[in-house]
């Protein structure tokens, strides 16, 4: 019998990340230089050593299908995409009913379920053995703001069930067409209101939402600070380069993830680059991210902006000047005046564009419209 078989939750769209999810599931958004988001639930549970784990996909999820077979194979890993049910799921708690039959083929005492948009270091078995300890229905995994006594507590989408004792609250809640079908909103509740025993975990260490720009592009700033770094699982193959910029016309990289296989001929200030990106003669990027097979021509300058995998920005252009064109500002997505570039977009050359701006490519083409704009 497997005492723990972990639940992975991959099948959000993260509107709060803008165009990086127009098309992609947000636990496979790129992090870092070579990762996806979802890669720090998997890498807990592997270094946890939870052998069997379902990820549990709806919106896009051939993309991060893909990207889990080709990091991770078969071995242990099962993908659970809604359509193999037949219907779409209804809410988290919908989408572990709707596999009932799949966690019961393992028999499992407990069922550790973990949200994978979130970026943090964890060792579940700390959370597992002190669950088993209290003998509780469930536990939660939480975190404090503010005093260590009094702060509000702040869940961290990290619960450990009995499955026994979960499957019968899954069951009521299916045949309830009231429900939300949510496993924090409904069932979470129903088990407080039925008395069960529910426990609250305590965690201290690093974690950090991605459910916005702003979020990711801290995630990532953090990557370069020395406290946090060890968190980003197996990093390995980049380098951090600091130092004082002495020539601003010669390449230079300072305090950047940088792979060294990228193209680098201009200036990289505390950014991380993903794989194959290519940065030309003249170019300075700033505060950002630039992720996997971008190109950033001759004399552009990028500032406090995450760029979408596989856009083009041109040569002159200017993203994230204090006094570019505010026609792409979105101040409610691009809050801290992080600017976004949808992955794959074209941007013609010779743009300056205001800071806060979110550049999609129907804001795009309505801009180049306008502005009779010949690429």
């Amino acid at each position: 019998m497997t005492k723990c078989l972990a639940l992975i939750l991959a099948g959000g769209r993260g509107e709060g990340l803008g165009s990086l999810t127009m098309y992609n599931a947000k636990p496979a958004v790129n992090f870092g230089v070579n990762h996806r988001i979802i890669d720090f639930a998997l890498g807990n549970c592997k270094a946890s050593g939870i052998s069997e784990i379902g990820v549990l996909s709806q919106y896009f999820s051939d993309d991060l299908h893909k990207y889990i077979d080709s990091a991770y194979g078969h071995s242990g890993l099962y993908m659970l995409p809604a359509y193999l049910t037949g219907s779409l799921y209804a809410g988290s708690a919908d989408a572990i009913y709707k596999n009932m039959r799949f966690i019961d083929r393992f028999n499992p005492d407990f069922l550790l379920i973990i949200r994978g948009d979130q970026v943090y270091d964890m060792d579940y078995r700390k959370i597992i053995n002190y669950h088993d300890s209290t003998r509780a229905a469930v536990t939660e995994a939480f975190r404090r703001k503010g005093s260590a006594s009094r702060g509000e507590r702040t869940p961290l989408g990290v619960y450990v069930f009995n499955w026994d004792a979960l499957k019968s609250y899954l069951i009521r809640d299916a045949e309830d067409v009231g429900s939300g079908h949510d496993l924090a909103g409904d069932i979470l509740p129903a088990m407080r209101q039925a008395h069960e025993p529910v426990n609250a975990y305590p965690f201290k260490g690093y974690w950090r939402p991605i459910d916005t720009l702003e979020n990711l592009w801290e995630a990532n700033m953090e990557l370069l600070d020395e406290k946090t770094a060890s968190v980003h699982n197996d990093e390995s193959n980049f380098y951090i380069n600091g130092g004082k910029r002495r020539y601003l016309t010669k390449p230079f990289v300072g305090h950047s993830a940088v792979r060294t296989k990228n193209l680098v001929s201009g200036i990289v200030e505390h950014s991380v680059l993903g794989d194959s990106v290519q940065v030309m003669p003249g170019a300075e990027v700033v505060n950002s991210i630039i992720m996997p097979n971008a190109y950033i021509g001759k004399n552009v300058r990028i500032f406090n902006a995450i760029i979408g995998a596989g856009a083009a920005i041109m040569d002159n252009t200017i993203i994230g000047d204090d006094y570019g064109t505010d026609f792409f500002v979105e101040p409610e997505l691009c809050t801290g005046g992080i600017s976004l570039v949808e992955p794959g977009l074209y941007i013609p050359k010779g743009l300056t564009i205001a800071s806060g701006s979110h550049i999609d490519n129907a804001m795009m083409l309505e801009w180049t419209e306008q502005n009779l704009v010949i690429a």
